[in-house]
């Protein structure tokens, strides 16, 4: 075996590696779409989303008068950052206050993760003609990628038929926050829940 070659190949895969990573740049998952939305209805549920995100499922919640629908933004490219969604429609009655459900996002969130977090700060984002809470913070094991270390969880709700509320929510990246507070506001904007009777 040539030696010399062989301490080539290690130097020139990471150099390769190095290129790679300095043209790889992550961005967040776009926006552009949510003008020219798709429809979904089942089951008595029913909301326009933006046309580059696509249904993953639908069902009713176990236990709960809840029905969720899964919802993902299509990824046409390696480098934008994953970004999903649900819709979920409840009994008024046994429906949570807003702050309470962000809280409770955070709280499972964070604790699926087990990672060291920072304060969550929670701000109120307007899109369209919707206020939708925010909560924002800091991954402290990736305190130096501005992307992945920052996490996301945002949700609105609006009335969706009489006596049900809906809500739009996502569990994301802080760089996600414009598309899904446009997609949110699309969403709460045509949302109506009328389940057929049993």
């Amino acid at each position: 075996m040539d030696y010399r070659i062989a301490a080539v190949v290690p130097a020139l895969l990471l150099l390769a590696s190095t290129t790679m990573a300095q043209e790889f740049k992550a961005r967040p998952a776009d926006a552009s779409q949510v003008e020219r939305p798709k429809a979904f209805s089942a089951k008595g549920l029913a909301f326009e989303y933006p046309g580059n995100w696509s249904e993953i499922s639908h069902e009713q919640v176990e236990g709960s008068s809840c029905y969720d629908v899964y919802l993902e933004a299509d990824k046409a490219e390696l480098e934008v950052l994953g970004l999903d969604a649900h819709v979920l429609a409840c009994e008024s009655a046994d429906a949570p206050d807003l702050q309470e459900y962000v809280d409770y996002l955070v709280t499972t969130t964070q604790t699926q993760d087990g990672g060291q977090y920072g304060r969550t700060e929670i701000l109120t984002r307007e899109y369209g003609k919707h206020e939708l809470l925010a909560a924002r913070y800091q991954d402290k094991a990736e305190r130096a990628d501005p992307l992945h270390g920052r996490h996301l969880v945002m949700a609105g709700s609006a009335a969706c038929g009489e006596g049900w509320t809906c809500y739009a929510y996502t569990q994301s990246l802080q760089a996600n926050e414009p598309m899904a507070g446009k997609a949110f506001a699309l969403i709460l904007d045509t949302v109506k829940y009328a389940p057929a009777s049993e």
